[in-house]
């Protein structure tokens, strides 16, 4: 299953705010085993954004965006994304007793724009917001495609999506995507690269992909995870910088050809005292690495 994300707002693209929904959505739907191919931003323009989500509901599953559910004229969201479905706008009337409850509350007197927002496409489930007056919508298109709208503001996309759409999204999905990262110090991104090179031509799942952190070398390995999986603890403790850069190849190695379709090893490299059958100062890593691999699986 693919996803989308798609962030809607002209500030985003100016630079006047930092686009932190994109990363939160992105890390919740690989731990939902959703693949997220693009991500995109687009500003408060109707001919854009409409080419935007006509152009992901061809190509993705679920499309999930972000802003533009406000109440004036340039928060074009809800209706675009309403007219892309081939739907029509029709008014909900939980969601108006919402609204002017929340402003009644607040003591605040309620303008006319701002009865867009009770307004929602004729094919959806509502997401009423605990936390602002826009709700969200999961918008049931053609080709059993999801357009999931969700507000704004971080106070209450995070909210939303956690208590309400990700359960539905894990109903929907039958796997779990895991990433984890092995880091390497005092060798380079080409060295370790060229070291395991066959296995990144070769990789299926799980991948490895290098990048580089700061001083740290890091290498981000993903898989799959099918039904239910239990932990594999790599246990590694380097005597010397030296020994570790000997070994660190073969370890990346003998995680990477584990193969197993129904339970999957979970990667967290942590040091510890290693006893002293496994002391073997070259190869210890990568034998102990294996060794319980092969216990816990």
């Amino acid at each position: 299953m693919t996803a989308e994300i798609i962030c809607v707002g002209t500030e985003i693209l100016l630079g006047n705010i930092v686009n932190t929904n994109a990363a939160y959505l992105s890390e919740r739907l690989a731990s939902l085993g959703i693949s997220v191919f693009f991500e995109t931003t687009v500003g408060d323009n109707e001919e854009r954004l409409e080419d935007v989500i006509r152009q992901g509901l061809e190509r993705s599953d679920i499309l999930i965006l972000s802003g533009g559910l406000g109440p004036t004229k340039d928060d074009l969201t809800k209706e675009v994304a309403t007219k892309a479905c081939g739907q029509k706008l029709v008014e909900d009337e939980e969601a108006l007793r919402r609204l002017k409850e929340y402003f009644a509350s607040s003591h605040r007197s309620m303008t006319e724009n701002n009865l867009k927002q009770a307004l929602i496409p004729e094919d959806c489930d509502v997401l009423y917001n605990e936390n602002g007056t826009a709700p969200g919508m999961i918008i049931h298109a053609k080709g059993d495609k999801k357009v999931v709208l969700l507000p704004g503001p971080p106070s209450e996309l995070i909210p939303m999506f956690h208590d309400q759409v990700e359960p539905i999204l894990k109903e929907l999905s039958s796997e779990v995507l895991y990433s984890d990262v092995v880091k390497i110090d005092c060798m380079g991104e080409s060295k370790v690269a060229e070291e395991i090179e066959d296995l990144i031509e070769k990789q299926t799942n799980p991948t490895a992909s290098p990048r580089i952190l700061t001083a740290d070398w890091t290498l981000y390995f993903t898989k799959f995870l099918i039904a239910i999986f239990r932990q594999c603890f790599i246990i590694v403790e380097s005597i010397s910088y030296h020994s570790f850069l000997i070994t660190s190849a073969g370890l990346i190695r003998a995680i990477l050809r584990i193969r197993n379709n129904t339970v999957r090893a979970v990667i967290n490299v942590i040091p510890m005292k290693i006893p002293a059958q496994y002391m073997i100062p070259s190869l210890k890593n990568t034998i102990y690495a294996f060794f319980h691999i092969c216990m816990t699986i």
